[in-house]
């Protein structure tokens, strides 16, 4: 079962905070970081030493949240998808996408999310 990286900040259309969008796959403890640090101490720690709000589970999931609004990386089993972590892979698993992972993200959301198939239209040329 893999798991699933997604980014929340701003985005979209206005740049509105809680935009969503699909970064990578590979557990949280795999992946390197340049904006923060794991400290023995405090857990994950920014440049200045400001612990962050983390929870690091042993599957490779978790999260680590920067400011709660802006700023989160999340870490998901492709089976615990939430429905905006939902749209932002179907927009990277859309057919006309050549975006490295879409064949990938296009097999979990036939596999596990089928009805955001439809949510974009461009899904039709697959089924």
């Amino acid at each position: 079962m893999k798991v699933l990286r997604f980014h929340t900040g701003r985005g979209g259309r206005y740049h509105n905070a809680g935009h969503v969008l699909f970064r990578d796959f590979g557990p949280l403890d795999t992946l390197h970081f340049t904006d923060f640090f794991e400290d023995e101490t405090h857990g994950y720690i920014e440049e200045d030493g400001t612990p962050l709000d983390y929870e690091h589970n042993e599957d490779g999931t978790g999260y680590i949240n920067v400011d709660g609004e802006y700023n989160r990386d999340d870490w998901v089993l492709e089976t615990d998808l939430s429905p905006a972590q939902c749209r932002a892979l179907a927009r990277i698993g859309n057919p006309d996408n050549n975006y490295y992972h879409s064949g990938e993200a296009r097999r979990i959301i036939v596999e596990y999310y089928p009805e955001y198939i439809e949510w974009d239209e461009c899904w039709n040329t697959i089924i």
